[in-house]
């Protein structure tokens, strides 16, 4: 059985994820429409009982309604540099793209797509705007399922199963 989960693996043991807030990737964006959502995340989660920040970041639709494979930075970035910014660490409670017929990119892209995205979250660095030291993510999942139609499931493609398999086993 593949484990989907980069850290952690889910399990009810692991003392970080004792309180943990599952915040939207597009709460970050707080401008009102159409710039932003309107939402801030703050407005979501007591800091004070959150001993860790999870977020559910999304792949960005273009003007012509392919959805494009976002480097670790757009796709984790700003979710570690706002955790920083409370000082919290930062996790991904979830993140996933449609894959299959009529998708733009090729299995093998999406393949090194997850290995660029473990690799961020991995690595500690400094975000680029506020210079705030970034941590490693302390938990990692891609979300494995079907939903409105798009297929997300990795099941039905063995080289991108392969792919995030690897990541998942490789020590932090």
């Amino acid at each position: 059985m593949i484990r989907y989960n980069l850290y952690g693996e889910g399990r009810k043991s692991d003392p970080w994820i004792r309180n943990a807030s599952c915040l939207m990737g597009w709460t970050l964006n707080s401008a009102p429409p159409p710039k932003g959502s309107g939402r801030n995340w703050r407005d979501f989660v007591n800091l004070k009982a959150m001993n860790i920040l999870l977020w559910d970041p999304y792949n960005h639709k273009l003007t012509d309604g392919h959805i494009r494979l976002d480097t670790g930075e757009k796709m984790f970035g700003q979710c570690a540099s706002e955790s920083a910014k409370v000082g919290k660490p930062w996790g991904i409670a979830e993140f996933g793209t449609p894959i299959g017929p009529g998708w733009p990119c090729s299995i093998e892209e999406v393949a090194d797509w997850f290995r660029k995205l473990a690799v961020f979250a991995r690595a500690p660095g400094k975000d680029p705007v506020t210079g705030l030291s970034r941590q490693p993510a302390k938990y990692v999942c891609y979300w494995n399922d079907e939903a409105k139609g798009r297929n997300y499931r990795l099941e039905d493609y063995r080289p991108l199963q392969e792919a995030w398999a690897a990541e998942v086993r490789k020590k932090a």
